[in-house]
């Protein structure tokens, strides 16, 4: 089965179980760091997305699902996700303000956040979070990054200028430069850049206007 058709699988079997911003984020999680892993992943990448008590209880309805969906004909499956996908950001966009190149923006650093190690992803958010009191925002928007750098809250809900995002990503690609050297930040990026392409082509956002 290849990428695209197990891609409409996950989505299939995940579907009943979360809500549009949930399914969302779960999708972009396997996207970008299960979509290469053995099946026995999955249970992994389940617990990851099972956060809240009801979830955890229906964790192995949820793969059960999952793995009956891998076993359908493919006229089956759900449409391809990341059609799905671009349209759900374009309506989180309007309910949570934040507009669509800033919901790219979080896909884009989260994804970003998954390509370093486990005991650098706090030093990261650290470092981006203290060099964006510096940007020129209003006291809103550095609070609501503060908070989001912080784990205080899950997304950003306000709307950030074209030029904000790429000078945050840009904190991120120093920090990682100075963790592991500049050749293997420019391999992450880029790595970054294919994995959430596709999502930014549908939202007809070039992705590398992003960055700087």
């Amino acid at each position: 089965m290849d990428l695209k058709l197990r891609r409409r699988a996950v989505y299939t079997g995940m579907s009943p179980y979360f809500d549009d911003a949930d399914l969302l984020t779960a999708l972009h999680l396997w996207q970008t760091s299960y979509s290469d892993k053995p099946k026995l992943a999955l249970s992994e990448f389940l617990a990851v997305c099972c956060k809240t008590n009801e979830l955890k209880a229906k964790q192995n309805d949820i793969l059960s699902s999952i793995a009956n969906a891998m076993k359908l004909p493919e006229n089956l499956l759900f449409a391809d996700p990341i059609d799905e996908i671009s349209k759900k950001i374009n309506v989180l966009a309007k309910k949570k303000r934040a507009d669509p190149t800033t919901l790219l923006f979080i896909s884009f650093f989260e994804s970003l956040l998954n390509k370093v190690n486990e005991d650098e992803v706090d030093a990261l958010r650290a470092f981006v979070a203290k060099h964006s009191t510096k940007l020129k925002l209003d006291q809103f928007h550095k609070d609501e990054l503060s908070d989001w750098f912080s784990r205080k809250t899950n997304t950003l809900t306000l709307q950030y200028d074209l030029q904000t995002i790429r000078q945050l990503i840009d904190f991120a690609y120093i920090a990682i430069s100075e963790y592991k050297g500049p050749a293997k930040a420019d391999q992450l990026i880029a790595q970054v850049i294919k994995e959430v392409e596709p999502i930014a082509n549908e939202m007809q956002i070039n992705v590398r206007d992003l960055l700087l």
